[in-house]
């Protein structure tokens, strides 16, 4: 279904409440919320990505930042990536040569050289001492999944106080 446009005769009960000047100010300063406007110099290139991108509600994805890195290396003239869905949008800063985009296909149609970007996990909250896991709660480095899992072990040992039974 197209949108609608609205013909002047549609408009003709509400002209009595345009033509007031408070209604006319209002009409002359708005401004659009949200404008697209596609940037000059720029390129768009959509491409299905075949493994899980790391967000919230997935910390073990592939991050973002490592596949950009990775683009940059093989076409400099991606310039950002975007993710809906399971599709990334390639933003290019210029025309890629033929070997370059040639390149970025081979490297976001493998998996496995995707998955070798993630980074090598962090040791595992379990498995640390009480110096270390506060050791690994105030470095700045610590992934938010791995800080989480780490706080929750260092609360139910240090701040987490279990609750009297009462005796029957």
């Amino acid at each position: 279904m197209g949108r609608y446009v609205f013909k002047s005769k549609d408009l003709a009960p509400l002209r009595k409440f345009i033509d007031q000047p408070a209604a006319r100010l209002v009409l002359e300063t708005a401004v659009p919320v949200k404008r697209f406007e596609q940037t000059s110099g720029f390129t768009e290139d959509v491409v299905e990505v075949s493994v899980t991108i790391a967000s919230g509600q997935n910390p073990d994805g592939v991050p973002l930042h490592a596949i950009l890195r990775a683009a940059k290396e093989e076409d400099p003239t991606v310039v950002g990536i975007t993710v809906r869905g399971d599709r990334l949008f390639l933003k290019r800063g210029g025309e890629p040569k033929a070997e370059q985009t040639q390149r970025l296909r081979k490297l976001l149609d493998d998996p496995q050289r995707l998955l070798a970007l993630r980074a090598s996990p962090p040791p595992k909250a379990l498995s640390l001492t009480a110096e270390s896991l506060e050791a690994l709660l105030l470095d700045e480095g610590t992934p938010d999944a791995e800080w989480l899992r780490a706080f929750r072990r260092y609360a139910v040992d240090n701040l987490i106080k279990a609750p009297k039974r009462k005796a029957k």
